[in-house]
């Protein structure tokens, strides 16, 4: 029985899980607590303080504000340690990085917490470092990216990696329900702050887990000096630009551009998502607690892992659709979930949005997958890397362009949608 079992090489599986309850916990509390902090913080002149309205919106800019400061710090840091990490990788395997990530997660929220936390009330200037924490070691998209990685070394058998991807993408979605679950409970029962120090505590048990448990695939010989691994980090930076530039038969330079497009655009708007909802619903009409977000944070994954499951037996297995074809059905399916979301007069509208947005959860295994069938073998980490870096790239247009115009346009936007009702 036990060999039966570790013939199915569990083993990035259980990472995904632990850290998608870790992240989750974090996306849930994140506005309460950060609402609480603001209010602490920030007084408003009379005019603002004598309206409820304008007062949440007060408070929910400064939120918003806050938030872009953390990304124009991060976002530098993260692409450099995208860059230094992805090269050490190529030549000395997955597990540091990984390990690197999850210190960076670990440090970060640990100074969320003391900012957040009234027995300590740290400067929200503090922010500032959990940014380079999280930048200089890649934090969660460094974890994500190795796991990625490590099983694209794993599974070489193409077929074979679309499933585990798939595989591991539902067990994300099934950490994100245990996540805003066991939130929802920790909170409702103690505070949100307990449900961040136990999010700390699953995230130490997976860094040992990872370090004690997970070999590493890659066996090559060790030079760690620093200046060599940035070095080797620019030329295969360098190496990553020429794979994507030059010629290949079957027009799959094209189709890989185009990939590199739809990603940079999915994961602007889908970012903007994510890192908006828990704010903006704080505001009229809907008044969201951290119960009600741990609620939708439930039921999203739980959407998701259905559309995974679709979209495994439904369109691979039993329509044999090709993985493009299905990146572009969930492509807009995710775009009229945004959609909605953006129409929303109510909380029935969002819930609606995600049963329309479905088959998002699909784009990121099907698109890794597809990454690996446009290139050759050896460039898979090349090309990886380039992603990793459209992320922060995506992460940094969401924080300059779609957050500038959120806090701009906020009561404007909000006067018409009470008009609409």
């Amino acid at each position: 029985m036990w060999h039966q079992i570790q013939s199915f090489q569990i083993r990035m599986e259980l990472v995904i899980l632990a850290i998608a309850i870790c992240d989750t916990a974090r996306i849930v509390i994140t506005p309460t607590l950060m609402e609480d902090k603001v209010k602490r913080v920030y007084v408003p002149t009379s005019d603002v303080a004598n309206d409820s309205v304008l007062l949440k919106k007060f408070y929910n800019k400064k939120m918003v504000e806050w938030d872009q400061n953390y990304s124009y710090v991060n976002m530098p840091l993260a692409v450099m340690a995208t860059i230094f990490f992805g090269s050490f990788s190529d030549k000395h395997g997955r597990k540091v990085p990984m390990i690197a990530g999850l210190l960076g997660m670990f440090v970060g929220n640990m100074i969320y917490i003391f900012v957040w936390w009234d027995n300590t009330d740290w400067p929200l200037a503090w922010l500032f470092l959990a940014a380079v924490s999280n930048g200089i070691t890649g934090g969660f998209r460094m974890v994500t990216s190795s796991v990625n990685a490590y099983l694209s070394d794993q599974f070489e058998v193409k077929r074979v990696l679309s499933i585990r991807m798939i595989i591991t993408y539902t067990i994300l979605n099934v950490g994100d329900l245990i996540g805003s679950q066991l939130t929802k409970l920790l909170s409702h029962q103690f505070h949100e702050t307990t449900a961040a120090f136990v999010m700390q505590a699953i995230n130490l048990i997976v860094l040992s887990y990872v370090i004690f448990f997970v070999p590493n695939i890659k066996d090559q010989p060790r030079d760690y000096r620093f200046a060599r691994i940035a070095k080797d980090g620019l030329l295969s930076m360098w190496a990553s630009v020429k794979v994507v530039i030059r010629q290949r038969e079957n027009y799959n330079r094209t189709l890989l551009w185009l990939t590199f497009t739809c990603v940079l655009l999915n994961r602007t708007a889908f970012n903007e998502e994510k890192d908006l909802i828990g704010t903006y619903t704080k505001l009229d009409p809907f008044h969201w607690t951290t119960d009600d977000f741990a609620e939708y944070k439930s039921y999203r994954p739980f959407t998701q892992i259905i559309g995974l499951l679709f979209g495994l037996f439904i369109l691979k297995k039993l329509l044999k659709l090709k993985d493009t074809t299905i990146v572009i059905i969930a492509t807009v399916s995710m775009g009229i979930d945004s959609l909605l979301i953006g129409l929303a007069t109510s909380s029935l509208l969002i819930y609606i949005s995600m049963a329309v947005g479905f088959m998002h959860a699909l784009t990121n295994p099907l698109i890794f997958t597809l990454y690996s069938c446009l290139v050759d073998g050896q460039e898979t980490g090349r090309v990886f890397a380039l992603d990793s870096i459209l992320q922060q790239v995506a992460s940094f247009l969401k924080t300059a362009v779609l957050q500038t115009i959120y806090t701009h346009t906020l009561n404007w936007y909000q006067m018409n949608m009470e008009r609409l009702r």
